[in-house]
């Protein structure tokens, strides 16, 4: 979802702030889901793209901006799934004189009181806090009254537009 929109918006070289913990629990992963899904989408739209997981402390930031002016320094769209890192990247993104979103467009994985805490407002991927937890006491219900569970149990996603994302009129 957010890969297709920031393809919409121009950005045809894009990177994720992937989180730092890609462990998979037999598919019930969240972090190597999102990954996965956002390297089928960038392939599929012949996109380019660089996958690299990102601490969120301002050492790891660093690291994962450094890198990624090494190895994708042409790229313009970022999409994060490391909720924890999103102040930190801004703030450097800033420090290194890249403006959201002139320069970079950013689509953030988050709730959305963080999106909106941000600068400036992001556009995001809501995490359904209510319908996790409403889904998370319906299994424990269920496994309760000996009932079965499926294994993953998969929400519906929806993009949330805010002011972090701009067209790009010109390639990079």
């Amino acid at each position: 979802m957010a890969v297709r929109y920031l393809a919409g918006h121009g950005r045809r070289r894009l990177a994720p702030a992937a989180s730092p913990t890609l462990r998979d629990h037999h598919g019930k992963s969240y972090a190597v889901r999102t990954r996965t899904g956002f390297t089928t989408a960038a392939k599929s739209l012949g996109l380019a793209h660089s996958v690299q997981p990102c601490r969120p402390t301002w050492d790891g930031v660093r690291a994962w901006l450094d890198l990624l002016e090494r190895e994708r320094p042409d790229a313009r769209g970022i999409v994060v799934q490391n909720e924890a890192a999103l102040p930190l990247l801004l703030a450097t993104l800033r420090q290194r004189n890249r403006r959201v979103p002139e320069d970079v467009s950013v689509v953030a994985i988050c709730p959305r009181a963080i999106a909106e805490q941000q600068e400036p407002p992001l556009t995001f991927i809501d995490i359904p806090a209510t319908a996790l937890g409403s889904a998370a006491t319906e299994a424990l219900l269920r496994l309760l009254g000996n009932e079965d569970v499926p294994a993953v149990r998969l929400l519906p996603a929806r993009l949330e537009e805010g002011a972090s994302c701009s067209d790009l009129l010109a390639p990079a």
